[in-house]
């Protein structure tokens, strides 16, 4: 056990940090005041980024081109949860709503991994049968 330890360090390191990320969330959200002749006074949501609900998250809003209508309210968000890694992969075609969820990394690099270690196994199995 020790001996596959000093061989995927990095790679276990990185499994366990996706699996340590998929507790929380913490996101930089950007929100507008924006003055509205019929409901006066509305808040939205301009942009987010960062880790939400599972899943490596960029968001901007249809309200971007407004900022000089209102003001702009910054906060960083954080919250603990259940694990969760995610849904699928969505908005890869709009700019606008990019969400990567957290089992395809980490689908990557725990076959990285298996991999690896077989490909190690198969060449120690060839090492030790050529010196037979």
């Amino acid at each position: 056990m020790i001996a596959f330890l000093k061989r995927r360090w990095f790679l276990l390191s990185c499994a366990v940090l996706m699996l340590g990320c998929s507790f929380f969330d913490v996101t930089k959200d950007t929100s507008l005041q924006l003055m509205n002749a019929t409901f006066g006074e509305l808040t939205v949501l301009d942009r987010r980024i960062g880790l939400n609900e599972g899943a490596f998250c960029f968001y901007v809003s249809d309200f971007s081109g407004m900022a000089g209508r209102g003001d702009t309210d910054v906060q960083l968000v954080t919250e603990f949860h259940r694990p969760l890694f995610g849904g699928t992969v969505g908005g890869l075609r709009s700019r606008k709503d990019v969400s990567i969820p957290l089992w395809l990394p980490l689908a990557v690099v725990v076959g990285w991994i298996v991999f690896r270690e077989l490909r190690w196994r198969e060449r120690r199995a060839k090492a030790a049968q050529a010196a037979q």
